[in-house]
């Protein structure tokens, strides 16, 4: 039986500064962007680090991989999704 290989999908480093934060987040939605125009085929590191306006290297600061990248994102989006279901939740709790 051959061992399953597993991804590191956690960060790098977390963004400290506000200038960090942003630069992470204009990964994230340039990912977003990418994936949406090219699809996960066309979502190479390197077309997002462009798109992000950061080099590779920025990019491969803050995630190990593609995989914990792609992540990431989806980390961001279920966190939005369970937010707007709270708020819709608690406007309506009683209804």
């Amino acid at each position: 039986m051959t061992a399953i290989p597993t991804t590191n999908l956690e960060p790098r480093k977390r963004p400290r500064q506000k200038r960090s934060t942003v630069t992470v987040a204009a990964i994230l939605e340039a990912t977003l962007q990418i994936l949406r125009g090219a699809g996960l085929a066309g979502a190479t590191t390197t077309r997002i680090a462009e798109r992000a306006g950061v080099s590779v290297g920025t990019l491969y600061q803050y995630f190990p991989n593609k995989s914990a990248l792609l992540h990431a994102v989806l980390a961001r989006h279920l966190e939005e999704v369970a937010s707007a279901v709270e708020a819709a939740s608690r406007a309506h709790r009683g209804a």
